[in-house]
């Protein structure tokens, strides 16, 4: 059941926007995690509210919404601790532009089991697509973030998602946040995922010509390795403090690139 939850809300809502896969397999995010104890004596029950979530979903694709929520409330009706419906509901909402709605739904959906970080972004997103601009969706992007800060990998798949949207700057940040928490946690370090942060950081300045700050970010990225691959490679250790600062004329570079002409929106 948890399987098929999780692909319903990978192939009904990321591939809406073709959001790429994410590169990190090896932690990729839980992002439906249904209870389904209180309807468990009830089968009938059951097939009944997959029934009506499948029609909501058919619904959704031929963008009648408002029959979609009808049946998503009736599948409620069914199983009101029903985790996939509360997440369903989340996300229409957002398409139908109801903020407060979209939040109750959304907490809902958290209290009974669904990853807040993905859900939260997901919903932002789709304000974010509906409105064009950040207004309503960076709430919801905000929260996402605080739910992942404390975990680099997935801050590195926020910083994926926010460049498929091309939203360099916040990319960046994500990127950024998760290099120092491995920046300053080596025993983090362990597998190879660590490189990704800053050699994503290195790829949006290619993107957009800015050599100098691409060859930066690369000589940054050194800082997470062992004292013999930078003596080999000729990096020299930062302290945390230099390495702040460089990531900080980093930032004002984006900034300035984004702000001006040169600026390319992938």
């Amino acid at each position: 059941m948890r399987k098929n939850i999780q692909n319903e809300l990978i192939n009904k809502w990321y591939n809406r926007y073709k959001i790429i896969k994410l590169l990190c397999i090896n932690i990729l995010l839980i992002i439906i995690i249904s209870f389904f104890s209180s309807c468990s004596d009830n089968n009938g029950g059951h097939a009944n509210t997959n029934e009506l979530i499948e029609k909501a979903l058919d619904s959704i694709n031929n963008e009648k919404y408002e029959r979609a929520l009808e049946l998503l409330l009736q599948a409620e009706q069914n199983e009101p601790k029903n985790a996939e419906i509360h997440a369903h509901k989340t996300l229409l909402f957002a398409l139908l532009e109801k903020e407060e709605e979209c939040n109750d739904s959304l907490n809902l959906a958290i209290s009974f089991g669904i990853d807040e970080s993905e859900l939260a972004f997901m919903a932002g997103r789709e304000f974010y697509f509906v409105k064009g601009n950040l207004d309503i969706a960076g709430k919801f992007f905000a929260q996402s973030h605080e739910a992942s800060k404390d975990n680099p990998f997935k801050l590195i798949n926020l910083g994926y998602e926010y460049k498929e949207l091309g939203l360099l700057q916040e990319a960046f940040e994500e990127f950024v946040a998760a290099y120092l928490i491995f920046f300053r946690n080596p025993q983090k370090r362990e597998n190879k995922p660590f490189h990704i942060p800053m050699l994503e950081v290195a790829e949006i300045f290619q993107s957009q010509n800015a050599y100098d700050e691409f060859i930066l970010a690369g000589e940054l990225n050194f800082q997470l390795e062992n004292e013999n691959v930078r003596r080999k490679n000729g990096i020299s250790s930062l302290t945390e403090e230099e390495l702040l600062q460089k990531i900080q004329n980093l930032r004002e570079k984006l900034k300035n690139l984004i702000q001006s002409k040169s600026y390319k929106r992938k």
